[in-house]
């Protein structure tokens, strides 16, 4: 691999693995953009952010259940419409990062994916009429 492949994909001789930042940009430019309509390409782009602050630094081959599970809890903040599409763009980076043999296996699968929690789907029920 050139040097230069090395540095667009994250990669330098020292460090055999991409941080998980430096292969997101590549993955959505490189494979994902194209194929996206405006507000998906926001949607994308916003996970990525997402994405990056929650476990940016941390390398793709290193990530496991525990770091799906930091991530996860990160994104708790979030609704569950906001979570679901940011690790729906995790699950898809780290299978195109198996596909080109930059991990063994994709730790986003093997977890159960972020759902609403319970507090966030309460509902309050109607209101009683006064029978007094």
């Amino acid at each position: 691999m050139k040097l230069d492949a090395y540095v667009r994909k994250g990669l330098t001789p020292n460090s055999p693995s991409p941080r998980l930042m430096d292969w997101l940009e590549t993955w959505y430019h490189e494979r994902a953009e194209a194929n996206l309509r405006p507000n998906s390409r926001r949607s994308y782009e916003n996970a990525i952010v997402r994405l990056n602050r929650i476990a940016g630094a941390r390398r793709i081959n290193s990530l496991g259940h525990k770091d799906m599970a930091d991530i996860q809890d990160g994104l708790k903040c979030y609704s569950p419409k906001t979570a679901t599409i940011t690790w729906s763009v995790l699950k898809n980076a780290l299978e195109a990062a198996r596909d080109e043999n930059l991990i063994r296996r994709n730790s986003a699968k093997m977890v159960r994916p972020v759902s609403a929690s319970s507090s966030s789907l309460k509902v309050n029920p109607p209101s009683l009429p006064d029978d007094g």
